[in-house]
């Protein structure tokens, strides 16, 4: 059984002879399951230089009897594992796998342990990291889970650069679904999850909103609370462009609240009825009106058309006069599909950008205890205008570093999960980087405004001040008597007594 589900999977699958079947619940529990990936199970190599473990087309058995090529032979740029898990119980659906979406139906599993070994993988340098690119591809069998559960998991990371190994470890996690191609999605929306990450407790869960049960008026969109404390600032700032890359050492905490779209109610007529207008508008404005057969005569087909040409009617002042007239008509039609087509575009698009369809990540981040150095390079950042701002940046930094609260909103589109399994290819990594640059530019320029606005109060203080000494030293040498400091001359004070 081992040997026919390794064929299967293309790696190293060993479990304990006795399988613990449910066929009520249509369940199979598995004990002492052995899961092991290394380079023996890497692809031969189909051409040179290729730099990305893919996978081939050829069948998982193939994989497993290519196990006699030397290693110089097959592609060994992926990511090793060597993992047990004490309990592994599944449920099976054939509707499922017929439909697609794998065999599995719900997975579950406890007691988790092992190693993940990334420090072989590299990228080449020449290369510029395309997140789109890197997205993976859809796959006929991937697996969809309807739920999965995990529970006393703890890994040790071996990450590459000579990156320190550090721990993973994961209490208990309940996702509703959990897509392969789909997976950083889904990891996010889950319905709870708590462990450590590098000593760091962290956890994922559901937010709850009060309101009326039964209101289908206002959209529902979920949300998720993230929340990772006392993280090593070099799990972040490690290739990082911007401010966060200039730190050298600290701790910080992010607390993230995820907006994911709307959830829609499936409404086939209204679902018929937008694509149809859809449909036509979009042919409306696409399709051009044809040129009249009046403005080319000699090429056209038209029996009237080559009757007149024929009679020779074709050049007189009258036939001049309508075929102008039916080309200015015919460019009027044309220039105005061709607005309206632009003006069904301009709103597709704005309908885009202000539909909620963008899954928002309301981010706050609490940088503790930081050192940050100025930067060897000028970076070119489009948030930064001027490179004289790196080291006031940088001594902002330095003089806040007990804390520094730092807040900024991300705005993602759902396609970018298609395929992500990480920060890096959703792009959030990309966006945590830059809307981080962007509040610390303002937090710089705040300041130095704020600071220019307590130095004119203070000059101005003190000027006051030095009139208000000048006038009271006047008085009590009687230079100027008291009828002077309340606009009054002296004659007129006179006056005033008489």
């Amino acid at each position: 059984m081992s040997q026919w589900v390794s064929q299967m999977v293309g790696i190293s699958v060993e479990f304990d002879s006795g399988i613990s079947p449910s066929w009520r619940q249509g369940t199979i529990c598995f004990y002492n399951v052995k899961i092991k990936c290394g380079p023996e199970h890497g692809l031969p190599i189909k051409s040179e230089g290729s730099t990305k473990f893919e996978p081939s087309d050829e069948s998982p058995s193939t994989i497993v009897t290519n196990l006699d090529h030397p290693s110089s032979e097959r592609d060994t740029n992926f990511t090793y594992y060597d993992i047990s898990i004490n309990q592994l119980q599944i449920t099976l659906s054939l509707w499922r796998w017929l439909d697609g979406k794998g065999l599995v139906k719900d997975c579950s599993v406890k007691g988790v342990r092992g190693i993940i070994d990334r420090r072989h993988v590299w990228w080449d340098p020449n290369i510029e990291y395309n997140p789109a690119e890197e997205r993976s591809k859809h796959r006929p069998g991937a697996f969809e889970f309807e739920t999965f559960e995990a529970e006393d998991c703890f890994v040790t990371l071996l990450n590459i650069d000579n990156f320190r190994p550090f721990t993973i470890s994961i209490y208990s996690a309940s996702l509703p679904q959990l897509r392969q191609q789909w997976f950083m999605y889904d990891v996010l929306a889950a319905n709870s999850i708590v462990g450590m990450y590098d000593q760091s407790l962290f956890s994922v869960h559901r937010t709850h909103q009060r309101g009326r049960a039964d209101d289908n008026t206002q959209p529902k969109r979920s949300k998720t609370h993230m929340q990772i404390d006392n993280l090593n600032i070099d799990h972040i700032n490690e290739g990082a462009e911007g401010p966060i890359g200039w730190l050298t050492s600290g701790k910080v905490s992010v607390s993230a609240v995820v907006i994911f779209p709307e959830e829609r109610q499936g409404n086939t007529t209204e679902t018929i009825k937008h694509l149809v207008n859809h449909l036509t508008d979009s042919v409306d404005a696409v399709i051009l009106p044809s040129k009249p057969d009046w403005a080319d005569p000699q090429s056209s087909n038209n029996p009237i058309i080559r009757i007149l040409r024929g009679a020779n009617l074709l050049d007189t002042p009258l036939s001049k006069h309508l075929r102008k007239r039916l080309m200015d008509r015919n460019e009027y039609e044309t220039q105005k599909r061709l607005e309206q087509h632009e003006n069904a575009s301009s709103q597709r698009k704005h309908s885009i950008e202000a539909s909620p369809d963008s899954l928002t990540i309301d981010l706050n981040v609490s940088l503790n205890d930081i050192r940050a150095s100025v930067p060897l390079r000028t970076p070119h950042l489009s948030y930064l205008s001027s490179t004289v701002l790196i080291r006031p940046i940088v001594g902002y930094m330095n003089s806040h570093r007990t804390s520094l609260p730092i807040r900024c909103r991300l705005r993602l589109d759902h396609g970018d999960f298609n395929g992500a399994w990480n920060l890096y290819d959703s792009g959030i990594s990309y966006l945590t980087y830059q809307g981080m640059g962007e509040a610390f530019v303002r937090l710089v320029k705040d300041e130095q405004e704020r600071n220019r606005r307590l130095k004119l109060i203070g000059w101005w203080s003190l000027g006051t001040l030095a009139k208000e000494i000048v006038n009271l030293f006047e008085y009590i040498t009687g230079e100027r008597d008291f009828w002077h400091y309340i606009g009054i001359s002296e004659n007129s004070a006179s006056g005033y007594l008489c």
